[in-house]
């Protein structure tokens, strides 16, 4: 909800700059080009600052790595590995493909953990927290032939998130 003009200048300020911190946004309206200096006075958008901002540009490479978690799965879990009844455990992950693996889903709980704390991006915190959880309990109780489909669906979930987010994110910007 966002209301603006609280009452309109019709005179124009000499210097932006001074419009600008006498809380004064300029619109020009109109074909003839007239200008107007409005002054905002109630403007409900949360603050948006730098450091946040830094903090939501790592979406576009959680989207990744969940893309490439996707192709993992569908590897070691896939169609033709259910049929020769092959366990995903013997068939070993290389070690630095293991490290590197690891390392960024310690990343991504504790990035999602921080979206908890910006009002921006805390809906889809929780949500990609809460997929990320019934995700873990389902395949926990399921065997090797349902893992693939539930992995998949838990993935194109939190994949849906991570895009949505970032088109927020690069509206916002």
């Amino acid at each position: 909800m966002k209301r603006i003009k609280a009452y309109e200048s019709p005179k124009a300020s000499a210097s932006s700059a001074s419009s600008a911190v006498n809380g004064l946004k300029r619109i020009q309206r109109g074909d003839a080009g007239i200008t107007t200096n409005v002054r905002v006075a109630f403007d409900f958008r949360p603050a948006f600052s730098r450091a946040v901002s830094t903090l939501f540009l790592l979406a576009p490479v959680f989207l990744i790595f969940e893309v490439w978690q996707l192709v993992l799965s569908e590897r070691y879990l896939g169609i033709k590995q259910v049929a020769r009844r092959a366990d995903p455990r013997s068939l070993g992950l290389g070690e630095v493909t293991a490290f590197f693996w690891s390392i960024t889903l310690i990343g991504y709980w504790l990035w999602m953990l921080l979206l908890l704390a910006t009002s921006f991006g805390r809906v889809h915190g929780l949500s990609l927290l809460t997929v990320s959880a019934i995700g873990f309990s389902l395949r926990r109780g399921n065997s090797l032939k349902w893992m693939l489909v539930i992995l998949t669906f838990e993935g194109a979930v939190r994949v849906g998130l991570l895009v949505s987010l970032c088109g927020m994110v690069w509206r916002r910007l």
